[in-house]
């Protein structure tokens, strides 16, 4: 029997290897520049639906009659947002100086951790942009039914919008109006 041997080289030639490895750094690149981008809106999406629950939370603790320390406040549960001072933290308070002086909003004292109060300090990617009212804006729930107040220090208003943002400009809205109805936008 006589063997042949075939010498043909089957295979990949260096430039299709070369190719190929482009194609893949391209698709890779691609990818990784998306997923930081990806990463932060899925944060963002996170932190807008934590802040529209802790202003349910707020409005069910006011339902409730949630205890603060050991008194249920007068004026009900609410959230506090000052820009001005921090734009990456909020306050889950309770308005215990409603009746005594009428206080529509966050007095100093109303948010201490160990009565039931918190202070939500969001990730550092994604702040607080604006509110439609300013740079303070109080939303509080005063029982018994619970009224929805909307309150910048001076003025009520009857709806408030609130933006959140990453760094990359990419936005949520979460919309309270008067009647307690709370959504999260884009």
């Amino acid at each position: 029997m006589d063997k042949k041997y075939n010498n043909k080289n089957d295979g990949f030639s260096l430039m299709e290897i070369i190719v190929v490895i482009f194609i893949i750094a391209l698709f890779s690149g691609s990818l990784f520049a998306n997923y930081k981008q990806g990463n932060n809106t899925n944060k963002l999406i996170i932190e807008a639906n934590i802040l529209a629950s802790n202003i349910r939370l707020a409005q069910n603790n006011t339902l409730g009659a949630v205890k603060y320390g050991t008194s249920t406040p007068s004026g009900g549960w609410g959230i506090h947002i000052d820009l001005a001072s921090d734009n990456n933290s909020y306050y889950v308070f309770a308005n215990k100086n409603y009746e005594s002086d009428g206080s529509l909003g966050y007095d100093f004292g109303e948010s201490i951790i160990g009565s039931g109060g918190r202070v939500i300090d969001m990730d550092g990617e994604i702040k607080i942009a604006s509110t439609s009212v300013g740079n303070i804006l109080d939303i509080s729930f005063v029982p018994p039914d619970p009224d929805t107040i909307i309150y910048d220090g001076t003025a009520t208003y009857t709806e408030a919008v609130i933006m959140l943002e990453t760094k990359e400009g990419i936005s949520r809205r979460i919309k309270i109006s008067s009647f307690g109805l709370i959504e999260t936008l884009r």
